[in-house]
This record gives structure tokens, C-alpha cells and sequence, in this order.
């Protein structure tokens, strides 16, 4: 299956809450194997450094804060081929730069994708920057590049170290997920604290337990011209 996109999503990344920025602020900075990107209110910097593909720098320029705690590293992505018990990520290397292409989209957003590839692995990882904004959307595609089948594992594009302060001093807030049931789509709020990590991703379970419809058991249906309606 050479070529064949198996993984995409998007997210609306983290919105700094800054005041409002000229609706032409969007830039893109390519630096060869460095690239700079961002509005007048938050900076990104993602580079590939000795086969290595990581956020470098993520700033809040309204406040001048580096959020991205220096010496950890974050993977811009990461999957696992086959049975491997190891991911691959942008951290694992050696990647090899394929190409950096800069679009600006309708609405003035820029966008940038950069294609990196190792072995018969091709990964592209996409960011939109949302001028006006604090807004950087950000989704992966992973893609077959040899003429072999390849097998993806848990394949995924967002993983986050921030230093935001004392985590006793912040607030975790989440929604839970769409289930056909009370309590979807419910605003969470919890303390983080240092103590006891906090993992948090797509599989984290339902709050409630069990269906919990309010009701008196009757089966109702609704019928049209006497005509049970699918």
C-alpha cells in the first residue's frame, strides 16, 4: 500500500487567552532545518536536530513566558510498527528532512507542513496558524513510502511537556466524552498535583457508570400512517 494516509486529526491547540492581534499577524520563519511560526500574542519553534524532529520553543509573547520546560522534550508524533513494544517519535530519530512547504490559506492563516521520513515510514506533520489569534491547529498524516505493508499502532500527534508554574496552583479542565448518556459532554475541573501525575488521553473513562436514562419503563414508539419508523 504505498503512500496510503492512515492517521489524520486536528486540534485547536492551546488558546493563551491574549488580547486581540492584527488579523494579518500569521508568520512562518524558515530557518533550513528550523522553522519559527506564530502570531504577535505565541511563538512555536520545531526543529530536526541530529535526526531529531522536537518542539525546540513555545512562548506566550504576551506575557514573555517560555512554556516549553528546556531540557524535556516533546515528540511532534509517535506510533508503533507492528509488534514493537517501543514508539517511534519525532525524539526516537534518525529522521530525514523530504520537504517544507508554507501555504497561505484563505483567510489569511499560514499554513506549514513538513514531511520527514525513516526507513518506509513517511510522516507529515501539518500547523495552521490562525492570525488574530493564539490558535495553532496541528494534525499528523502517516503514510506508507515503501513496498512493503506496514502495520500502525496507536498513532498519535500530541504530546505536551508545558511549564506552567506550581501545579498545585493550576486547574485541569476537560469534557467528558459523547456518549449517548447523561453526564457527555459535562465540564471537569480538577487540582493537578505533583504528587500524583495526572495521564490524560482519548481512552479515559466514562464518569458515570452504567446507563442512568430517567424514565418509568414504558417502551414508547412513534408511528407514521400506522407504520413503525426505523
Amino acid at each position: 500500500m504505498r503512500n496510503l494516509s492512515v492517521f489524520a486529526a486536528t486540534v485547536l491547540f492551546l488558546q493563551l487567552f491574549a488580547p486581540t492581534a492584527p488579523a494579518d499577524d500569521a508568520y512562518i520563519i524558515d530557518g533550513g532545518n528550523t522553522w519559527t511560526f506564530g502570531t504577535a500574542t505565541v511563538e512555536r519553534v520545531v526543529a530536526l536536530e541530529d535526526g531529531k524532529f522536537l518542539l525546540k520553543s513555545f512562548k506566550n509573547k504576551t506575557t514573555h513566558r517560555e512554556l516549553a520546560p528546556g531540557g524535556t522534550a516533546s515528540d511532534e508524533f509517535f506510533v508503533r510498527l507492528g509488534d514493537a513494544k517501543q514508539p517511534l517519535s519525532g525524539a526516537s530519530g534518525p529522521w530525514k528532512l523530504v520537504r517544507a512547504n508554507q501555504t497561505r490559506l484563505k483567510q489569511g492563516e499560514m499554513q506549514l507542513e513538513l514531511t520527514v521520513r525513516q526507513g518506509p515510514l513517511s510522516v507529515t506533520k501539518t500547523y495552521v496558524v490562525h492570525p488574530g489569534s493564539s490558535i495553532i491547529r496541528e494534525w499528523v498524516t502517516f503514510a506508507n513510502a515503501g513496498h512493503e505493508p506496514l502495520r500502525l499502532v496507536e498513532p498519535g500527534f500530541l504530546s505536551l511537556a508545558t511549564r506552567q508554574g506550581k501545579p498545585s496552583a493550576l486547574d485541569f479542565h476537560w469534557m467528558t466524552g459523547g456518549e449517548n448518556q447523561p453526564g457527555s459532554w459535562v465540564l471537569k475541573t480538577e487540582k493537578l498535583s505533583a504528587a500524583k501525575p495526572r495521564t490524560f488521553d482519548s481512552y479515559e473513562p466514562f464518569p458515570s457508570a452504567g446507563p442512568s436514562f430517567p424514565g418509568d419503563g414504558i417502551n414508547a414508539k412513534i408511528t407514521l400512517n400506522a407504520t413503525l419508523e426505523a
